[in-house]
């Protein structure tokens, strides 16, 4: 999908309903051609794909996703028993494991099916192991519904992704449950796959338990998808990445080129970034007074404060551009919204 197909479409009897003596109606013929001449790119301004419907950037998505795991060359783990019922195992991998916001980081996840094996990566310091994990179930339900077999089974050793869906699904969730996920635009995909399938091909994600000297069939698949998960990392720039699930965000969601989509506590992603940058401004201040009011530092004494700057202050493209503004408050349809103002929707 380019956005070469996607025109802006004249209505036929639009002429009808101009009056015959105006200059709408003498120059419609030039109008309409040039109306039928703008793309997309034209009527919107940033990311163009989010003005098409959620349906459709939900289809997009998912046939994305399946044809990367249809085209990938890793074959099924070798070394898993032979079985006649269909399955899927994924995993998630995170380095390191548990990385502040401006951390950068490598994420990965995986999927194992009788059919083949696939690994992914996730690009942006907004993702992270949960992300992984849930966007591997993601790839799990995309595989295991193509097999339309009954309750094929997804192993996952996310036990709060398993709890968490079979709440949603039987009804015991409480429907703010969501609102304070931080990868809730991927679980509200994952139950929208789950859901539109019939109770006899709907796949059931089963909890299987991780790092277990276990020689049972799921035990083994997990630990398969959790050697190509982490053992990925080394390649993670030649590894494909997935679509954001834009059509199931919240309207609003924060978002900035280094982090991509930002479905965290906003209000402790702005105060770990605002922390960085008072201590980024105090130890310059502390530096250029150790040159006036105190003898004059060695070269080794410079790099050591040349690097803890460095280290500490915040990448050009993060939360605090060179103004010291917010970056975009994006949404999920053609919106987009600055910290000073919001421009009118373009498209529905």
């Amino acid at each position: 999908m380019t956005h070469n197909v996607w025109r802006f479409r004249v209505n036929d009897n639009l002429s009808s309903h101009l009056p015959l003596a105006s200059a709408a109606f003498r120059d419609w013929p030039s109008t309409r051609l040039w109306l039928q001449s703008l793309l997309l790119t034209d009527l919107v301004d940033g990311d163009w794909s989010l003005a098409l419907p959620r349906q459709t950037r939900q289809a997009f998505a998912e046939q994305v996703v399946l044809s990367l795991i249809q085209v990938s060359h890793l074959p099924s783990p070798p070394n898993l028993p032979k079985r006649l019922e269909p399955f899927t195992a994924s995993d998630g991998s995170c380095i390191p494991a548990n990385p502040k916001p401006h951390q950068r980081r490598s994420v990965t996840f995986s999927l194992i099916s009788p059919r083949r094996s696939a690994v992914f990566s996730l690009p942006g310091r907004a993702s992270g192991i949960l992300q992984a994990e849930v966007y591997g179930l993601i790839a799990s339900a995309l595989e295991a519904r193509s097999y339309r077999y009954p309750d094929t089974p997804m192993y996952t050793d996310h036990q709060n992704s398993e709890r968490l869906i079979n709440d949603a699904s039987t009804g015991t969730a409480l429907p703010h449950t969501w609102n304070s996920r931080s990868a809730r635009s991927l679980y509200r995909w994952l139950k929208d796959i789950l859901d539109t399938e019939s109770p006899l091909t709907r796949p059931k994600i089963t909890y299987t338990r991780a790092h277990t000297l276990s020689s049972s069939f799921e035990s083994k698949a997990n630990a398969a998808a959790d050697a190509l998960a982490s053992g990925s990392h080394s390649r993670i720039l030649g590894l494909p990445t997935c679509p954001d699930a834009t059509f199931t965000m919240d309207e609003f969601t924060f978002a900035t080129n280094a982090d991509g989509f930002i479905e965290s506590n906003i209000a402790t992603f702005v105060m770990h970034f605002l922390a960085l940058h008072e201590a980024d401004m105090s130890q310059i201040h502390s530096f250029h007074h150790s040159f006036h009011h105190s003898t004059i530092p060695s070269p080794l004494q410079i790099t050591r404060t040349f690097v803890r700057l460095q280290l500490t202050q915040p990448p050009s493209n993060s939360m605090f551009d060179r103004h010291n503004s917010l970056s975009h408050l994006r949404t999920s349809d053609a919106w987009e919204t600055s910290y000073l103002g919001v421009e009118q929707e373009v498209m529905k």
